[in-house]
C-alpha cells in the first residue's frame, strides 16, 4: 500500500510540475496554483496526497479542495480562486476573464501532458485531480468554471486517473448540479475535458429522494471555437452517463468528442444536445420530463407547454474510442456560424486521421442531420470521412430509433463498416435550425436524399451489411413538398457474416436500390411504400397488397401478397419465380421502345386469373412484333388470363411469350387487298353464272 501511495503522490506531483513548467509562471506566485485535488475531510498528511479521494459531498464549501498552498478558503473578490455566489450558493472556480487567480487562470498553463490538442494549444485553464481508488461524490449545487476570451482559450480538466468513481446527487437535497462555464456572462471560450485513466471508470447519474429531471446532473459549455472540442470525454477508461444526466454544448461552431480510446455510454435517461430555447426558467433549462429527439420539442421539467426548439450539436468519435447508446437520446447535427452560406458539417463523425471510432446503437434515440448545402462526405448525418486520411470505423445498430439524413463514406477509408441488425431508421429531409444561415434549396435537399447511403467501397472492411433483424426503413418523415420522396441507396448491401440479411420498407414513399446487392434474407415492402430496384437483388421480395414494386433491375423471387399486386416497370426487368393472388396490375413504360423481352420471369403462377398489362407511352409502329413478357419456365396462365391496354396492336400469349403482332409491310398489304378483291370478284362472278338459265336456241 505504501508503494501505491508513493506512486500516486509522485503522479500528482508530476502533473502539478508539468502544469507549472509549461506555464512559465513562478511556483511561488498565486497564479501558478491551478491544480486542485479532491480532498474530502482534509485527508492530507505531511504532504502525502495519495490518501486524498474517496467519498464526499461536493457542496458550496471549499474544504475538500487542496492545492500546493494547502487547503484554500472561499472568497468573494473577483480574483479569488474559488468564489461563492451568495444568491444561489453556487461555486465559481477561477475568475472570468481575469489575469489573476487559481482555478481557470487565463495566464497559466493547466492541461494534462499530451492533452493540449484536445481543446487548444494554449492549454490555459485548470485541473481537478481525483486520486485514490475511487469513491462516490455527492454533488450539491452548481459548479461554475471560469470563462475565456477569443484570445485566451481555457480548458478545465477533471482527471480520474484510476479507480471506480461515481458522481450523483446529494440524497435529500433538491438542487441543480451542473458543471458549467455559464457563470456570469453569456458564455466564453472555456471547455471541459473529462479524462478517465486506463482501467478507471466514471459513472454519472441522478438518484435519491427525487430522481426526476428536476434534479439533473449537467455538463454545459458554450465553447465557440470552430472545429474544436467544447467537451471531450477522454480515455482510455470508461464513462457512463446515466439517468437524468444531460450534456449540452451551447456553442455554434464546436463539437463534443470521445477521444483517446474512451468508452462512452449513454444509458437510459441521458441526453446530449445543443442549446435549448423557448424555456421560461432556469429549472426548465436544466432538464426535460419528456423529449422528442427527432423533431426538437420537449416538455419542460416543471410542466408547461412543449419547448419550441432544441438545437443540435456535433459528436466526433475519434482515436480508438467507442460510444454505446443504450437508452440515451442524442440530438446531433450541424449548427454553423451566422456567416451567410457557411457549411457546418456532419451530425456524427466516426474516425479521423488520429484513429478509428465505433458507435453502437442498441436502444434509445439517435438523431443525426448533415448539412445539405454540401455533397461532401464531411457533411453527412453520419460520416466516416470528414478529412483526408480519415481512418473511419464502425456504426452498428441492433435496436433503438435512428433519425438520419444520410450516411457517407469514401472508398479510400480503410475501415467503414455500417451494420443494420434491428431497430428503426427514419429518413429525414430536415434542415438544422439557424435562421441566420443561408437556407438550403430544394435541389440541395434532393441531392442529399439521392445519396442516402453512398461512398462505401463494398470490400471486406468498407461495406454495408444487414443482419437477420435487418434494416427497417421508414420514409414517412420526408418532406415531399421539397423533394420527390425517393430515397436512394447506391452502396451495395450484403449479409452480415453468418446471417441472412433483411430489408423492410415502411411509409408512403420510395426506396431505390442501384447497386449489386447480395444479401439473401428478404425484402418486405409494407404500407403504401414503393420499392424501386434498378440494380440487382438476390433476396426474395414480398410486396404487401397496398405497396408497389418498381424498376428495371434484377430481382430474386417476387411474391405479391394479398388479392392484388402492383408492378411499375420499364423494359429490362428480370425476376425468378413470380407469384400473385388474384390480380396483378402491371404498368410498363415503353417510351424507350423494346429491345428483347421487356419482362423476363423464370416462372409465373397465380391463384387467380387476371394480369392487367398497361403500356404507357406506347408508339405502336415501333413496338409491333415486340415481346412484352417472357416466362422461361412454368406458368398456369393462358391468353385468357391477360388483359392488354395502351396499344391498338393485336397480341398473343403462346408458350409463355406475350408478344405484339407485327404490322404487315405496305406492299404486302396492297397485294393481300388485291388478292382479296379478285377472290371477291370471282365469288360474285360464280354466283352470277350459276343463276343464268341458258336458251336451247343459243
Amino acid at each position: 500500500m505504501k508503494t501505491v501511495k508513493s506512486a500516486l503522490a509522485l503522479q500528482t506531483a508530476l502533473l502539478t510540475l508539468c502544469a507549472l513548467c509549461a506555464s512559465g509562471v513562478n511556483a511561488a506566485t498565486n497564479t501558478a496554483n491551478i491544480t486542485f485535488t479532491w480532498n474530502p475531510g482534509n485527508a492530507i498528511t505531511n504532504g502525502d496526497t495519495s490518501a486524498m479521494g474517496g467519498d464526499g459531498i461536493w457542496n458550496y464549501t471549499a474544504q475538500w479542495w487542496n492545492t500546493t498552498d494547502g487547503n484554500i478558503a472561499i472568497g468573494n473578490a473577483s480574483n479569488s480562486p474559488i468564489r461563492l455566489l451568495p444568491a444561489n450558493q453556487n461555486l465559481v472556480f477561477g475568475n472570468t476573464l481575469s489575469t489573476v487567480g487559481y482555478f481557470g487562470s487565463t495566464t497559466a498553463h493547466a492541461s494534462l501532458p499530451d492533452r493540449d490538442t484536445l481543446i487548444a494549444p494554449e492549454g490555459l485553464g485548470s485541473i481537478l485531480n481525483f486520486n485514490g481508488d475511487g469513491g462516490v461524490i455527492y454533488r450539491q449545487f452548481a459548479a461554475y468554471f471560469a470563462e475565456g476570451s477569443n484570445d485566451n482559450i481555457i480548458t478545465h480538466t477533471l482527471n480520474f486517473a484510476q479507480g471506480a468513481w461515481t458522481i450523483t446527487n446529494n440524497p435529500g437535497i433538491g438542487s441543480t448540479r451542473t458543471f458549467s462555464t455559464r457563470a456570469e456572462t453569456t458564455g466564453g471560450n472555456a471547455a471541459f475535458v473529462f479524462h478517465v485513466g486506463s482501467g478507471a471508470s466514471l459513472n454519472l447519474f441522478s438518484s435519491g429522494y427525487n430522481a426526476t429531471l428536476t434534479n439533473p446532473i449537467g455538463i454545459q459549455t458554450a465553447f465557440n471555437i470552430s472545429g474544436s472540442n467544447a467537451i471531450a470525454f477522454d480515455g482510455p477508461g470508461s464513462i457512463t452517463l446515466g439517468n437524468n444526466v444531460y450534456v449540452r454544448n451551447e456553442s455554434v461552431n464546436s463539437r463534443v468528442a470521445a477521444t483517446n480510446g474512451v468508452t462512452l455510454n449513454f444509458s437510459t435517461g441521458s441526453f446530449l444536445s445543443g442549446a435549448m430555447t423557448g424555456l421560461t426558467s432556469a429549472a426548465q433549462q436544466l432538464g426535460t420530463a419528456a423529449l422528442d429527439p427527432f423533431f426538437g420539442t420537449a416538455v419542460p421539467a416543471n410542466g408547461g407547454s412543449p419547448v419550441t426548439l432544441v438545437y443540435r450539436t456535433r459528436l466526433a468519435v475519434l482515436s480508438g474510442s467507442t460510444v454505446n447508446i443504450n437508452g440515451g437520446s442524442l440530438y446531433l447535427g450541424y449548427r454553423g456560424s451566422a456567416t451567410s452560406g457557411s457549411v457546418a458539417g456532419y451530425g456524427l463523425l466516426i474516425g479521423d486521421p488520429s484513429g478509428s471510432g465505433a458507435v453502437n446503437l442498441s436502444s434509445g434515440n439517435l438523431s443525426a442531420i448533415g448539412d445539405p448545402r454540401s455533397t461532401s462526405a464531411a457533411n453527412a448525418g453520419i460520416s466516416f470521412s470528414a478529412a483526408s486520411g480519415s481512418l473511419g470505423g464502425s456504426f452498428i445498430q441492433t435496436g433503438g430509433s435512428l433519425y438520419v439524413s444520410n450516411f457517407r463514406a469514401d472508398t479510400s477509408v480503410p475501415t467503414a463498416l455500417l451494420t443494420f441488425n434491428g431497430g428503426s431508421v427514419i429518413v429525414s429531409t430536415e434542415t438544422t435550425p439557424n435562421g441566420s444561415q443561408t437556407a438550403p434549396t430544394d435541389e440541395q435537399l434532393q441531392s442529399r436524399l439521392d445519396s442516402f447511403i453512398s461512398g462505401f467501397a463494398g470490400n471486406a472492411t468498407n461495406h454495408v451489411a444487414l443482419g437477420s433483424a435487418g434494416l427497417n426503413l421508414d420514409t414517412s418523415a420526408l418532406d415531399t413538398s421539397r423533394t420527390n420522396g425517393v430515397v436512394t441507396i447506391s452502396s451495395a448491401l450484403r449479409d452480415l457474416s453468418g446471417q441472412a440479411g433483411t430489408l423492410s420498407l415502411n411509409g408512403p414513399n420510395t426506396l431505390k436500390l442501384t447497386a449489386v446487392n447480395t444479401f439473401t434474407g428478404a425484402v418486405h415492402v409494407n404500407d403504401t411504400a414503393t420499392f424501386l430496384n434498378t440494380g440487382s437483388l438476390a433476396a426474395p421480395t414480398f410486396v404487401a397488397a397496398s405497396a408497389t414494386l418498381a424498376g428495371n433491375g434484377s430481382f430474386g423471387d417476387i411474391t405479391f401478397d394479398g388479392a392484388t399486386g402492383t408492378l411499375l416497370a420499364t423494359p429490362g426487368l428480370t425476376a425468378a419465380n413470380v407469384t400473385f393472388g388474384f390480380t396483378l396490375n402491371i404498368t410498363l413504360d415503353v417510351s424507350g421502345g423494346l429491345s428483347g423481352a421487356a419482362l423476363t420471369f423464370a416462372s409465373l403462377n397465380a391463384s387467380g386469373s387476371t394480369v392487367h398489362l398497361t403500356l404507357a407511352n406506347a408508339n405502336d409502329p415501333e413496338l409491333a412484333g415486340g415481346i412484352l413478357l417472357q416466362v422461361l419456365g412454368s406458368t398456369n396462365l393462358s391468353s385468357n388470363n391477360f388483359n392488354l391496354t395502351g396499344t391498338a396492336l393485336n397480341w398473343s400469349f403462346q408458350n409463355g411469350v406475350l408478344a405484339l403482332q407485327a404490322i404487315p409491310e405496305p406492299a404486302t398489304t396492297a397485294l393481300l387487298l388485291a388478292l382479296l378483291a379478285l377472290a371477291a370478284l370471282f365469288w360474285v362472278h360464280t354466283k352470277t353464272t350459276k343463276g343464268i338459265t341458258k336458251s336451247p336456241n343459243l
